[in-house]
């Protein structure tokens, strides 16, 4: 979770957590809302318990006992049920829902056992329309003092007021889900193109106009019906910052990923507004399509904000990294490139260029640090083929035949060394290059019997130097082993 959180707190500007600090709240209120009453329940259903619980130790079981009944875990049981029925029955459920369903149980009980008659003895005509009338009062009397039913905006009542903050509330968790997921994903993009107070500013008038636009449609014949419905929720907002997420300015500002995405969320918005929400969710569903579009165009028009000071430090900053040139890759292209012309130019028969290119460019490459390996085992196997002549002095190759014999790279090593003794016309330093080869043979057992034959050819020349010396010395190592 730490991770997380310094990733995000990277990752995203002030502006943009604070965009994320309104969704968390927005959630908190609502699972929080929902939560009282169940959680109420809970503590009144422990008590129920508790107060049983008492009640059986200092006198319940005994009563059983007198009258030579065993106070068994069972019977206790039974008895709590009891216990807990009567105290239901006795006060009403916590939770709105279940409180609401009883009491339109009750008033129908009431309404059919005489309650309609004292509309009679006043001259009225108890109708189902007055029976309607007056179930809503009942239950309104109720309902009045929640949150979750007097913020809602309800197109039957004109209650427009409501209208400013009818959104905040949710109509249920996997909306809540939703508006979570699409309100992070839609401001961090427009964030950055509008800023905070723009990208509020549309979601929350988004919001609030399509809550008029909903009774526009609980008027027509096919919505009419919902015209009682609690409308809650941000589906609307939501899908005009969806299409204005999904259109920029010019034609490749948005990559087609993040417009991909938009559109997939929009359907997952919508499917939970038509398969989960009940009622006036249909015209949300509808809308939804209409104020994607409203997004899309103000995605086209809107001007996007000026950039803050840090945000213009960092721009700069990050231009002034990428024009400045590393010097060490600066110089390992050039060796490459010179190693790649001067291959060129001695295939072309230009023998003194390409000799001078591939002198600067083995001479670079063997000091490198870590050496490439393949680049030196594929260009020195190039440079000593016999189908390429380039104008290279013998000294050279054997400078780089023990520079490779010093990396450790024997194999590179003996072709230069090779090279070096095939184009040597010195004997001292013939005797050089033979013995660093037989030494490099013998040692890395690369074909020792040649190096051997090798070693003894130094002797040949000259038996009484240093080098005769080391050769020996080999030698005689060798034939003990």
């Amino acid at each position: 979770m730490s991770k997380l959180f310094l990733t995000l707190f990277r990752i995203l500007s002030k502006a943009q957590w604070f965009l994320l600090l309104f969704a968390i709240t927005l959630c908190i209120f609502n699972i929080v809302l929902w939560s009282e009453p169940y959680i109420a329940d809970y503590q009144r259903q422990q008590k129920i318990e508790s107060i049983f619980s008492k009640y059986w130790q200092k006198e319940g079981a005994e009563k059983f006992r007198s009258v030579g009944l065993e106070p068994t875990e069972q019977l206790y049981q039974e008895e709590l049920e009891n216990y807990r029925t009567s105290f239901l029955e006795k006060n009403p459920p916590l939770i709105p829902e279940e409180r609401i369903s009883k009491m339109k149980d009750d008033f129908r009980k009431w309404w059919e056992t005489g309650g309609n008659l004292t509309y009679v003895n006043q001259g009225i005509v108890p109708d189902s329309k007055l029976y309607n009338r007056e179930l809503k009062k009942w239950v309104e009397a109720y309902t009045q003092q929640l949150w979750t039913y007097t913020i809602p905006f309800i197109p039957a009542e004109g209650n427009f007021v409501n209208l400013l903050i009818y959104w905040i509330l949710m109509p249920s968790i996997f909306s809540l889900l939703s508006f979570f997921v699409l309100f992070c994903f839609t401001g961090y993009h427009l964030e950055k193109r509008w800023g905070v107070l723009k990208t509020l500013g549309v979601f929350i008038s988004a919001n609030i106009i399509g809550g008029f636009f909903v009774n526009l449609l609980s008027t027509t014949t096919f919505f009419h019906s919902y015209e009682n419905d609690l409308l809650k929720g941000m589906s609307l907002g939501l899908a005009t910052l969806l299409g204005a997420t999904s259109m920029g300015k010019t034609k490749n500002e948005i990559s087609k990923i993040v417009v991909v995405v938009s559109g997939l969320l929009l359907m997952v918005d919508i499917a939970i507004n038509w398969f989960l929400n009940p009622g006036i969710y249909a015209a949300v569903v509808v809308l939804s399509l209409f104020f994607y579009g409203i997004g899309l165009l103000l995605g086209l028009k809107m001007p996007y904000r000026k950039q803050t000071l840090d945000e213009l430090r960092k721009d700069l900053l990050e231009e002034k990294r990428r024009n400045r040139v590393d010097p060490y890759v600066l110089k390992k292209n050039k060796t490459r490139e010179n190693l790649m012309n001067g291959l060129s130019a001695a295939r072309r028969g230009e023998n003194t260029a390409g000799g001078q290119l591939l002198t600067d460019g083995m001479q670079a490459l063997l000091q490198e640090y870590p050496i490439d390996t393949e680049l030196l085992n594929s260009t020195a196997k190039e440079m000593v083929s016999p189908s390429l002549f380039i104008e290279i002095i013998s000294t050279q190759w054997l400078e780089w035949g023990v520079a490779a014999n010093n990396k450790n790279i024997p194999e590179v090593a003996l072709l230069f060394l090779e090279k070096s003794l095939a184009t040597e016309k010195s004997e001292s330093m013939a005797r050089k290059a033979l013995f660093q080869i037989g030494e490099i043979r013998i040692r890395c057992d690369i074909n020792a019997e040649e190096g051997a034959l090798r070693l003894q050819k130094v002797l040949e020349l000259n038996d009484k130097d240093i080098i005769a010396a080391q050769a020996r010395k080999i030698l005689e190592k060798r034939k003990s082993f």
